[in-house]
């Protein structure tokens, strides 16, 4: 399957386990140790407490934003060797077809597991 394929997919899964609140379909598509990289730091999340606290405030915060679309599309996958993918992505956060925020690009690192979906190892995006 081609990388673009696969990343849009892991992308679409994750996204919707997201706007569900369902930690347990995110948290199957992350690795730990699993690095958070901002502007101003790097978080590196070890332990599925702290992925859980990062994810309930991220829908949290997409809740209160009333996000009803939580668009994110693929700009560009590479495969590195046979099991990873790195690849970026634009995500568009809309309320009611309306825009609450410009649109941003990220950039992950996909790692495939023996077993299950693939799995984000790092993500770094501006927010």
């Amino acid at each position: 399957m081609p990388s673009v394929t696969i990343l849009q997919s892991w992308l679409d899964e994750v996204g919707q386990a997201v706007m569900d609140g369902d930690f347990a379909a995110y948290a199957r598509h992350v690795v730990l140790p699993f690095a958070n990289v901002k502007p101003v730091a790097t978080l590196i999340v070890t332990t599925e407490a702290e992925l859980l606290a990062g994810f309930d405030v991220f829908v949290d915060m997409l809740r209160t934003q009333l996000v009803t679309d939580y668009i994110r599309l693929v700009s560009e996958a590479h495969t590195i060797g046979e099991y990873m993918i790195a690849g970026s992505y634009v995500t568009n956060l809309l309320s009611d077809c309306k825009r609450i925020a410009p649109p941003f690009t990220s950039t992950v690192v996909l790692r495939r597991p023996q077993v299950g979906p693939w799995q984000a190892a790092s993500i770094a995006n501006p927010l």
